[in-house]
């Protein structure tokens, strides 16, 4: 049973809002939260010093529980937690009264049944990382695979004993898997999987569609309807762009690490449009950089930048190109002096 599904029995029980530090922590993780919810906990947690200390002993109870996902091993021997699963299964179903009217025992096995949820949804906990503009965020997983998530994009982790599964909702990402054959690590767009084993690659979502690079390893791109198209391996430095709907084209060779400089904090061209330099380096800055001069788009251009300097890409513009910039209150304007 989902957790959203859990919530639905537990207002039943409830009548309404929780009323105890476990019912909080496993409401709070729950993806449809209201911000009512939310500001109603909090005036919970100001209401008595035993509940704001009742729901950080139950925080620490749950850090217990996200720690435990390193030495599943020792699991069975924890008296406590064969206890919480022995009252798992006991309570399959819920009651729909107050957990106030239920006698003591059956009272005891819900809290357990309570804590039991709730470390299990950090156990496998749909941990979400969302980047602002201008912004990188790099995060360490549990199994050791590490994740750049880039400006203005977002990733939410699923994993589970059989797989690793991260979802990219919008944006960038690169990622550097911990080689586990026996737990594949895929990342999924709206239509698209990427599987890999033990490898280094991007993916990013675009207006056109999905972009992979790969910089060592190997991994596989398929649709998640696989019946319609085949998949498509690729291997270091070599890059995918692939569109909705159509099937997959073959990839073509770059320079992966140019590509995927962003994850050192710069950008990087090589004889490129400016209007496709602009394009990348707006994706970091505070105000946008925009073409005012059409016959600009025939200039190209080769450099790497800092992410986010635009003092440096005004110097090249102006120096090298003889382009006039003028700043207003919204974004920086170029056309020829």
């Amino acid at each position: 049973m989902n957790t959203p599904s859990i919530w639905t029995h537990l207002r039943h029980v409830l009548g309404g809002y929780p009323n105890t530090a476990a019912e909080w922590a496993v409401r709070v993780q729950c993806p449809d939260v209201t911000r009512q919810e939310l500001l109603v906990l909090d005036q919970w947690l100001k209401a008595d010093p035993r509940n704001a200390q009742a729901y950080a002993e139950i925080n620490k109870i749950s850090y217990l529980g996200l720690q435990l996902r390193e030495h599943r091993a020792e699991l069975p021997r924890l008296e406590g937690y064969r206890r919480l699963r022995a009252a798992e299964r006991q309570s399959e179903r819920f009651v729909p009264v107050r957990l106030s009217r239920l006698t003591p025992s059956l009272a005891g096995a819900c809290a357990l049944l309570l804590l039991t949820v709730m470390v299990g949804w950090f156990w496998y906990a749909n941990d979400r990382y969302s980047v602002g503009h201008g912004e990188q965020q790099r995060v360490t997983l549990s199994d050791g695979s590490s994740v750049v998530v880039n400006t203005d994009s977002e990733v939410k982790v699923l994993y589970s004993d059989s797989s690793r599964v991260v979802a990219l909702p919008r944006g960038e990402a690169f990622f550097e898997v911990a080689k586990n054959p026996e737990r594949p690590f895929i990342v999924r767009t709206d239509d698209l999987e990427v599987r890999a084993i033990g490898t280094k690659f991007s993916v990013r979502r675009t207006e056109g569609g999905t972009q992979v690079v790969v910089s060592e390893g190997r991994v596989r791109v398929s649709r998640i309807d696989t019946a319609r198209t085949p998949s498509v391996d690729l291997i270091a430095n070599m890059q995918l762009n692939v569109a909705p709907e159509v099937p997959i084209p073959a990839p073509i060779a770059i320079d992966a690490a140019a590509a995927t400089s962003w994850t050192g904090g710069m950008v990087q061209f090589d004889d490129e449009p400016l209007l496709d330099v602009l394009r990348e380096v707006n994706r970091y800055t505070v105000k946008p950089f925009v073409i005012a001069d059409p016959a600009l788009r025939s200039v190209r251009l080769s450099g790497r930048f800092r992410i986010g300097d635009m003092e440096s890409v005004t110097f090249a513009l102006t120096n090298r190109f003889d382009i006039a910039v003028t700043e207003e209150q919204k974004e920086i304007r170029l056309h020829r002096r």
